[in-house]
């Protein structure tokens, strides 16, 4: 996604939840990877991102650049994801310029 300007998010700018409906005892499991989000404007949700994957399976390559998500309710939800990189992310007036679990 990018070059967006959003009003009201109700729950997240970019959310990612393996854990609904069976949870983690399907058939198949999900893969999410190479999700790019760039110059992405917000200004109002209760998460910036909410990604919740499998640790068997983690959500990677997830690169967040040049966005600013305003009044945001509650901290960011990062489960079972590997290399999610904020590059001059706003959160809330605090930016961001950071690589979390990187790729090995």
């Amino acid at each position: 996604m990018r070059n967006v300007t959003i009003g009201q998010v109700g729950d997240a700018v970019c959310k990612i939840n393996f854990y609904y409906g069976e949870k983690d005892t399907g058939r198949f499991t999900p893969t999410v990877r190479n999700i790019n989000l760039e110059n992405v404007t917000s200004k109002k949700s209760k998460y910036g991102l909410l990604i919740q994957a499998y640790e068997r399976a983690p959500a990677t390559d997830i690169y967040i650049k040049n966005c600013s998500f305003q009044n945001v309710a509650k901290a960011n939800v990062l489960k079972g994801v590997r290399n999610v990189r904020f590059d001059n992310v706003k959160i809330n007036d605090e930016i961001f310029n950071k690589t979390i679990n990187p790729a090995p």
